[in-house]
């Protein structure tokens, strides 16, 4: 089975400040909401804007692919809920304890005002109070997709003991589109993290057996449609290692994010090329000295945001699917050639990974095209970068070895 394969780019903070950029969302044009020092943040073509000016703490929970973000400031209640864009805030609800959770592409902005849940159009202004479901006291808004469909959580009474579990009673996921009561036949749920465009869910829930004396946190994948929720575990059952998994974002193709005891994960749905759940360490190249603790967002090109730990101190990642290789570049790409005289139509030395030489005939280089030439040489480049080690000059040549590589990946003729 094919490994997910990542390129980390760490991204820039200030070298002044003791805590980290916090990520949280990333649309499918690469803009992330975050939080840094507290603060809400947004990261927009290289750069960091600050949302919220008063330095009363908050977060940004939501970005469309408008670049319109959601989220709360003031961390202390009363809470607001915000609106931002184009530099400029504005509060949803300015006299009610509120906060928004999501927006969709349509400028649909969900959240929740006093415990009972909302939905606020940008464009007309309209707020829409959701009905809390009959015998519930409370009820927040999680998400929204493209079709105005609204899912979150909902709880009948506080304080009474759910009969299996002998813990206060879970949540319902509730389910909710304009003009429908909500509907609350989608199963118990802890939390709800983010719905896609085809009703596909993520979130946490009560794992099925309990460890060690308590009921631990497992994330699933829930499909909507049908009309009562069906649940999938993202965590293998057979995998003993992961006691606790919580689940935080989920794109259109259905891959889910989120943590473990293990770290970040991803997880395919059926059907894709990787099928399953892969923690993400291991997946990424040059994590030396990283631990990726969580992923918390994913957008539809498969780019992921998280956060983690650098040599021990707080940091935040984005995460770049790298293409898939054929055969040809996937040895090229493994191959650092030592160019001697070969680059001239004579011979010279190639070095394997793991320091074994292998001569290259005369004729070799003659016989390759200008991408495949393009490719040798970015395959060397980012080899002798691994060679010298963590330095400034080991990342401009990773740099500029990457940056060859994929030029000429695009230029490669198709196979006859």
């Amino acid at each position: 089975m094919q490994t997910y394969s990542l390129e980390l780019v760490d991204l820039p903070r200030d070298p002044h400040e003791p805590d980290t950029t916090l990520f949280q969302r990333i649309n499918n044009h690469g803009q992330m909401t975050g939080q840094f020092v507290g603060e809400p943040y947004w990261w927009n073509g290289g750069q960091w804007t600050q949302i919220t000016t008063d330095r009363s703490g908050g977060r940004a929970t939501g970005i469309n692919d408008d670049g319109l973000i959601v989220g709360l400031h003031h961390d202390f209640p009363p809470t607001k809920a915000f609106v931002y864009e184009q530099g400029k805030l504005t509060d949803i609800l300015p006299s009610a304890d509120s906060y928004a959770a999501a927006v969709n592409n349509s400028g649909l902005v969900v959240g929740t005002e006093d415990n009972q849940p909302f939905t606020w159009d940008w464009k007309t202004r309209t707020l829409t109070k959701i009905r809390l479901l009959p015998g519930h006291i409370r009820a927040e808004a999680s998400a929204v997709n493209d079709q105005g469909h609204v899912v979150g959580i909902s709880r009948r009474n506080l304080d009474v003991e759910d009969q299996t579990t002998r813990q206060p009673n879970p949540y319902q996921l509730f389910f909710y589109s304009e003009g429908k009561d909500p509907s609350d036949a989608r199963g118990d749920v802890i939390t709800v993290a983010r719905m896609n465009n085809a009703d596909v869910v993520c979130g946490t829930r009560r794992g099925a057996q309990m460890v060690n004396g308590s009921w631990p946190d497992r994330a699933y994948r829930a499909e909507l449609s049908s009309g009562t929720a069906v649940f999938e575990d993202i965590v293998p059952a057979s995998d003993a290692g992961i006691k606790i998994s919580n689940a935080y974002d989920i794109n259109d193709a259905g891959v889910v994010v989120g943590s473990c005891t293990k770290g970040a994960f991803v997880h395919y749905p059926t059907g894709h090329p990787n099928h399953g759940f892969h923690v993400l360490g291991p997946q990424v190249y040059g994590t030396e000295d990283w631990f990726l603790q969580e992923a918390t967002g994913i957008n539809d090109h498969g780019i992921i945001v998280g956060n983690g730990t650098f040599k021990g101190a707080p940091r935040s990642f984005k995460l770049i699917p790298a293409r898939e290789r054929s055969p040809l570049e996937t040895k090229a790409l493994q191959f650092l050639v030592l160019f001697g005289a070969v680059t001239a139509g004579g011979s010279g030395i190639g070095l394997l990974p793991g320091g074994k030489l292998k001569p290259i005939p005369e004729p070799l280089w003659d016989r390759l095209n200008q991408a495949e030439k393009d490719l040798y040489l970015g395959a060397a480049i980012e080899s002798l970068s691994r060679a010298i080690g963590e330095t400034p000059a080991a990342k401009l040549l990773h740099d500029a070895g990457l940056q060859i590589t994929e030029q000429a990946i695009e230029e490669l003729p198709e196979p006859s």
